[in-house]
């Protein structure tokens, strides 16, 4: 007689239909999970809340440094650190490590760190190529880039202006010329690295010097540095004169209020300028004081202490241009104190 609610299985056992659901669910399941983990899944599943739960670990690798020349002969340092849940380290005796792309040879490191859990050196081969190097713990896996470059310096920047022999009015000039693309170019400026131009997609850099340069004739070079740090050859130097004018004072709108001042007490002094000035000082009773353009407008001014003794104070003035280049304007308003 056929029941309904059993069936069968083997002679002599009988199996509930809601338990053989129950076990082919288990079973479908046990099947995915392994596939799951043999795929990755180990290492989505650490880095996911579901990792609290299970046997978490952390892990990073890197490179000292990351970059190095195709010369066969370089090395760099590939640092593997595991850590469990708790942030201890883990020995790294079960790390694997495998080069994923490119070629070079890796060795054990003969002297390791104490705060790595394993450390390998990489030799660089003699061709070009980009190293992915692979580290591998219990299924968790990171990788770190190596790039191996071309050793070879890149190419000698050109200028385009100023021209030799140029004679500039201001203190920062404009530069200009090509380099490689992917390139910086250095401007060296009597032999005194200046400013670093940025090389465009079309092989053009454009823009003034960073630094000011003082009056009289100075030598300019430029020199390519690559993304490694690579150096090109100077490019011949130039020589260029800088004439750049004295910094004027409005002496119609220069003031000192009050004037006369009380002994001792505080006056106020404004003094406006050509927009070539760098700084002013004023000078009173063999002491200097420093001005300042506290509004970018090129009026420089200052709160002061009047002398304690009554009298008539010259004043003078120290006006320095942008390169550096200073004037001294001797008497040039006077103070009343009373």
């Amino acid at each position: 007689m056929h029941d309904d609610e059993e069936e069968k299985v083997t002679s002599g056992f009988y199996l509930s239909r809601p338990l053989l659901v129950i076990g082919l669910v288990v079973l479908i399941l046990g099947v995915g999970i392994i596939s799951f983990v043999q795929a990755g899944g180990r290492q989505a599943i650490a880095k996911s809340w579901l990792g609290w739960f299970l046997p978490s670990f952390s892990l990073e690798i890197k490179a000292s440094p990351s970059y190095l020349p195709a010369d066969g002969n370089s090395t760099t340092l590939i640092d593997i650190v595991a850590k469990d849940k708790h942030g201890q380290l883990i020995d790294g005796s079960d790390i694997e490590i495998n080069l994923v792309q490119g070629i070079g040879d890796l060795t054990n490191s003969a002297d390791m760190p104490s705060n790595v859990s394993k450390q390998v050196i990489l030799r660089t081969p003699a061709k070009p190529q980009v190293i992915i190097i692979e580290a591998d713990f219990r299924g968790i896996k990171e990788t770190v880039t190596v790039d191996i470059f071309d050793p070879a310096p890149p190419a000698v920047p050109t200028l385009k202006a100023p021209a030799d022999k140029a004679v500039i009015t201001t203190a920062i000039p404009t530069i200009s010329g090509q380099g490689p693309v992917g390139t910086k170019v250095e401007a060296y400026v009597d032999d005194q690295q200046n400013t670093i131009f940025t090389v465009d997609s079309s092989g053009n850099f454009a823009g003034p010097l960073e630094q000011a340069i003082k009056r009289g004739q100075h030598s300019l070079k430029l020199i390519s540095i690559n993304k490694y740090g690579v150096r090109s050859a100077a490019s011949i130097p130039i020589t260029i004169e800088i004439r750049t004018p004295d910094p004027e004072i409005d002496l119609a709108n220069l003031r000192i209020k009050p004037n006369p001042a009380k002994a001792g007490e505080v006056f106020y002094v404004f003094v406006p300028v050509s927009s070539n000035t760098q700084s002013v000082k004023l000078m009173i009773e063999n002491t200097s004081y420093a001005l300042a353009d506290r509004n970018r407008s090129s009026i420089y001014s200052a709160t002061l202490r009047a002398p304690t003794s009554p009298g008539l104070y010259p004043i003078s003035l120290i006006i320095t241009n942008q390169g550096g280049d200073s004037v001294l304007a001797e008497n040039i308003a006077s103070l009343k104190v009373r």
